[in-house]
């Protein structure tokens, strides 16, 4: 096995290869960090597309609601005028 030569600290042919598996191992974990950052990004855009549909929805169940509500005080209003 290759390693440092205490007395001569010449460096051998283990070092290249160290660094090769670290860099190696670098470029994986940041390829890794890369595609979860892709996929977060498509989760979270689905998300907030989803969002906006389930809000527009929302927002025109709402003014239905208003439309009824409104519709209903006024024929209380009727109701109650003509009663009396």
């Amino acid at each position: 096995m290759n390693n440092i030569d205490p007395k001569s600290k010449k460096q051998s042919n283990i070092y290249p290869s160290l660094i090769w598996i670290e860099s190696t191992n670098f470029v994986n974990s940041t390829t890794q960090a890369l595609k979860n950052l892709d996929e977060t990004s498509k989760a979270n855009k689905e998300f907030e597309r989803d969002f906006t549909i389930d809000f527009s929805h929302c927002q025109k169940n709402l003014e239905i609601l208003k439309y009824y509500l409104l519709s209903t005080l006024d024929i209380w209003k009727h109701f109650k005028k003509n009663r009396l």
